[in-house]
């Protein structure tokens, strides 16, 4: 009776579906707020038969994945309830993907409870009451993680060639949420066709393939951006004004972003009076501009930062990555009693990467490709995130894969073998 439970994830993962539902319905504020507008404004478009609307005043702030997933909710006019209540779905198929994951290499007993612990780390969580694409991109990542290890593990049989479609296809998909995956991939294929001539390991050339496929998925959207722009490779119109309060010189403030009116529920009115002083001028000049034009002028502002205060840029670089772990520091905003939750989950989790990493050292000949892959991948998208105005999200979207990597090191280097 105990071994069958621990083969029933669907059953025995209930409770922590049951969990998500109430965390969601006690949360669930009206109206919506931050973001959530834009993402069902742009799968309104699409159902009108559009996505940006036509130049110069085109918008193209996040990449179509998301309103995708969000159209049959907006086309029967869902209240809003019923999409936030379905992240509990998509986060319980984490769970259930985690675990399937972790069966490939341990018994299912180890795996269960490795995914007990999983699930135990909450900072996804706070995306769950939102209309958000953070929960939609961590059960792609889940997926991907599961999909990477099958594919690797089975070289040359049916079940790799079927995975050989499924992997690109999500990791397309990934990019279409997470614009920023579009530019990773295309670094991440450099690195694999680099590596391949190098070591001429046919791994490396699967998987230099399987990203260029995964490009190819997303070339219909990347041909509209340029038919919309004139730019190639163009993802978002988004990115320059993140790398301009990225490359913010002022002094007392870390490089995280701020919104057009330069106003915050969080800063005192002294606080918003320097923010505006600093950065009014900056504004109104790229706030004559709209669309792919605006995005580049604030790319220009951000290249004369980084010239003027290259030392700035740094500090700002290393709050990034704070930032991404604790959520600390931001601008003319004291302590906050949130850092300390990221502090207390995030804590543990770095001490276990770091000591993961060194297990990995010790055996990194006897270390699986699937991982090789998605953490060539994970590592260069942390990267391009701390160039970029970075936030704890930006991190904890990688949980399945890293967690996946820490079980793999904590369960296998320890024993040097699989356990089924």
């Amino acid at each position: 009776m105990q071994q069958k439970f621990f083969e029933r994830p669907y059953i025995a993962f209930l409770p922590f579906l049951f969990l998500y539902l109430v965390l969601i319905l006690v949360q669930n504020v009206d109206p919506l707020i931050g973001d959530e507008g834009r993402y069902l404004q742009f799968a309104g478009n699409l159902l009108n038969g559009f996505y940006s609307p036509p130049p110069p005043a085109i918008n193209l702030w996040n990449g179509p994945g998301f309103p995708i997933y969000l159209l049959p909710f907006v086309a029967f006019a869902l209240p809003h309830l019923v999409i936030k209540l379905f992240n509990a779905f998509l986060y319980y198929g984490v769970l259930i993907l985690f675990y399937k994951t972790l069966s490939g290499f341990l018994n299912r007993k180890k795996a269960f409870y490795f995914s007990l612990l999983f699930a135990c780390y909450y900072m996804p969580y706070k995306s769950l009451p939102y209309i958000l694409s953070e929960t939609l991109t961590i059960f792609l990542i889940a997926a991907i993680t599961y999909c990477a290890f099958v594919y690797f593990s089975s070289p040359g049989k049916t079940i790799s060639r079927r995975y050989n479609l499924l992997l690109p296809i999500l990791l397309a998909l990934l990019a279409l949420t997470k614009v920023i995956f579009g530019p990773v991939y295309l670094a991440a294929a450099i690195v694999f066709l680099v590596l391949y001539l190098v070591t001429k390991n046919g791994m490396y050339k699967r998987s230099f393939l399987l990203v260029m496929y995964a490009m190819l998925f997303c070339a219909p959207y990347l041909l509209y951006t340029w038919s919309l722009t004139g730019k190639i490779f163009y993802w978002s119109n988004a990115g320059g004004k993140s790398l301009y309060w990225m490359s913010n010189p002022t002094n007392g403030e870390w490089g995280e972003w701020h919104n057009d009116s330069l106003s915050s529920p969080v800063m005192n009115e002294n606080s918003l009076a320097k923010l505006n002083f600093n950065h009014r001028k900056d504004l109104d000049y790229v706030n004559q501009f709209t669309g792919a034009e605006r995005d580049q002028k604030f790319k220009e502002l951000a290249i004369r930062n980084i010239r003027e205060y290259p030392g700035k840029f740094f500090v700002n670089w290393l709050a990034n990555w704070s930032r991404m772990f604790f959520n600390y520091p931001v601008s003319y905003t004291p302590f906050r009693w949130s850092t300390l939750g990221n502090m207390v989950a995030n804590i543990p989790a770095l001490i276990l990467l770091a000591y993961t990493a060194l297990l990995t050292w010790r055996n990194k000949n006897n270390f699986p490709f699937a991982l090789k892959f998605l953490l060539c991948i994970s590592g260069v998208y942390l990267m391009g995130s701390s160039f970029l105005s970075a936030y704890d999200r930006m991190f904890y979207i990688l949980a399945p894969l890293l967690a996946a990597w820490i079980c793999h090191s904590l369960a296998i280097f320890r024993t040097g073998k699989t356990e089924n």
